[in-house]
């Protein structure tokens, strides 16, 4: 040991002997003590002689131990440190040593230390955020490049999508009636009424439910189970009671997803057309245009008002005729086709019109009327409430609406295409959550809005006397 003890102080001497006398002073005032002096005396040895930076970090630590309160001092010592840590002079370089330096700098007040701090946070910060936006480029690529896939492989195989998937159980029965589930003609004269308001409430004058109904009138809801509770869904007033007098009687607990639809149909008949509704099975629900339209499990028709004389407007499904019921609801299998006839509904003959009660003759006089679409009597129109039953699986289910009532075309042309995308069906349910809470409301204003157009006693009154 002492021959290397030696030649380092031989080494030494040989540097000091070297050095300015005004270097020779400032160590000379370093080795009595005085802090200053040690700060600068390390500070001239990183920057003349850089291979010596070992013995500058030790000036620069005794100059942080002797500082005491000299806050300014102190500072500059450790960003001195940390700068050296950082440079690597003499030295290995120590990211973790130089930022521990750097921040005690910047706490003790040096300016050079807080502004890098600063700069280190800002780097950081777009480092992380550049590691970020990278990411969720490729996860939109990623997803982007399925859906597209997905979209390409439909219009490749439109036609097998134009078949739709049975979600009904071949083993159920096709029809079961249920009768008196709504036995009181009065509370059923009160459905019909309520029904007609939510109709003026929420769509435009004789708007048909889609194609297959162009001769009816109805509003349609798709929903999830949860909605049947939520208080902006069938729990708020205006819909709580289809949940108390319709719902709570036929939905089955095995399935997940609904629609539900007043249907409205007027007497008619045409000479060479039919005035009801149209073949169909029923796959109203909204899904998503990257999966085959599933049919429902089950369909069930309640017969809220049926005019007392009428002559056809029966249910036709696979060839049976199942005639309205009022006060029944009809339960039959969703992967059906059926139809509604068209009825005629007058108590009346070539003669004077028919007692209340009596049953229309079948003779020619009966059936020579006419039928118009235009008869606006209400009495006359057949009322029913339908609700659509799917059982779906979960990856169709978290893409079909959580509710909406009365969508429009667009609306229903959209949510299908953006339901399609991976984050589509988080943001069609940000969507109708708004939609749920703002429909009503908004509603109301435009009818009350249009009664007072309506209403030249309400216009006077809008004229502002200024």
């Amino acid at each position: 040991g002492e021959p290397c003890d030696a030649g380092e102080k031989e080494k030494e001497e040989q540097q000091t002997m070297e050095m300015s006398p005004t270097t020779k002073a400032l160590k000379a005032r370093a080795e009595a003590g005085e802090s200053r002096a040690m700060l600068e005396y390390g500070v001239e040895l990183l920057e003349k002689r850089p291979e010596s930076g070992r013995e500058s970090l030790e000036w620069f630590r005794k100059c942080v131990a002797t500082a005491g309160d000299d806050g300014a001092l102190k500072g500059t010592a450790c960003y001195a440190l940390g700068y050296a840590y950082d440079a690597g002079k003499g030295i290995a370089r120590n990211d973790r040593e130089s930022a521990r330096w750097i921040a005690m700098a910047a706490e003790a007040g040096n300016r050079q230390a807080m502004e890098l701090v600063r700069k280190r946070r800002r780097d950081v910060r777009r480092r992380r955020l550049s590691d970020v936006a990278v990411v969720a480029c490729l996860v939109v690529f990623v997803a982007v490049a399925k859906t597209l896939f997905e979209l390409c492989y439909v219009l490749w195989h439109r036609e097998t999508f134009k078949e739709e998937v049975s979600g009904a159980d071949p083993s159920t029965p096709s029809y079961e009636w249920r009768r008196d589930v709504f036995p009181d003609s009065e509370k059923r004269a009160a459905l019909a009424s309520q029904a007609r308001d939510l109709i003026g409430l929420t769509a435009r004058r004789n708007q048909p439910l889609s194609e297959s109904f162009r001769y009816s009138r109805g509003v349609v809801a798709h929903f999830r189970r949860p909605a049947v509770d939520d208080v902006n869904a069938f729990g708020s007033p205006e819909l709580k009671w289809i949940r108390d007098a319709f719902l709570a009687e036929v939905l089955d607990d095995d399935c997940n997803a609904f629609v539900f639809n007043v249907l409205v149909v007027p007497p008619g008949r045409g000479p060479n057309r039919t005035y009801g509704v149209d073949f169909h099975v029923d796959q109203t629900l909204i899904q998503s245009t990257t999966q085959r339209e599933q049919t429902a499990f089950t369909v069930s028709v309640g017969y809220v008002q049926v005019p007392t004389f009428i002559d056809g407007g029966h249910l036709e499904i696979n060839g049976l005729r199942h005639h309205p019921t009022a006060g029944s609801v009809l339960v039959f299998r969703g992967d059906q086709n059926h139809a509604v006839a068209a009825f005629c509904a007058a108590a009346k003959t070539d003669g004077d019109p028919l007692p209340n009660g009596t049953t229309p003759p079948r003779g020619g006089a009966y059936r020579q009327l006419a039928c118009p679409l235009e008869e606006n009597d209400p009495d006359l129109q057949r009322i029913s409430f339908v609700l659509e039953q799917y059982k779906l699986p979960n990856h169709k289910l978290k893409r079909s609406p959580y509710f909406i009532l009365a969508p429009s075309s667009l609306e229903e042309e959209l949510i299908p295409i953006l339901s399609a995308f991976p984050l589509g069906p988080t943001a069609v349910e940000l969507y109708l959550h708004l939609r749920k809470r703002l429909y009503f409301p908004y509603k109301r204003r435009m009818l009350n809005r249009s009664e007072d157009n309506d209403d030249p006693a309400a216009r006077h009154q809008d004229v502002s006397p200024l």
